[in-house]
């Protein structure tokens, strides 16, 4: 639906992507910056690169060829990153752990538009979770 929403100048690329690659960055860079707010939006971000030789500066990018920005994080790095291997960073837990739970209003609009749904459909339907 969001690919045919726009054809001129181009239609949108559409990437899939699953629940298991989409990481929890704001609380990982918040532990980094010392339960303060991060210092750059992290929805913007491309890239993001630590070094070894400057472990308390993050440079990140806002586009696959732009140039690095660079910011301080405020923590000082944990003692175990020089046990690290080169190329070894710490990865931020999973956002989501299966499917989120939908309002129980929306789960009643659903369930009264299960006549115009395939059997298939049906069956995916009733097994959401709802509050």
């Amino acid at each position: 639906m969001i690919k045919n929403a726009r054809t001129k100048p181009s239609p949108f690329i559409v990437v899939n992507v699953k629940q298991s690659l989409i990481y929890d960055w704001k609380s990982l860079l918040k532990k980094l910056y010392g339960g303060k707010k991060c210092t750059f939006k992290i929805q913007e971000i491309k890239e993001i690169c630590v070094s070894r030789t400057y472990p308390s500066l993050m440079n990140h990018r806002l586009s696959y060829n732009g140039s690095f920005l660079s910011s301080v994080i405020t923590n000082k790095p944990p003692k175990n990153v020089t046990k690290m291997k080169p190329g070894e960073f710490e990865l931020p837990l999973p956002v989501y752990n299966g499917l989120l739970p939908i309002s129980k209003a929306k789960y009643q609009d659903i369930m009264s538009l299960l006549k115009f749904c395939g059997p298939s459909a049906v069956n995916f339907f009733h097994k959401l979770r709802y509050e």
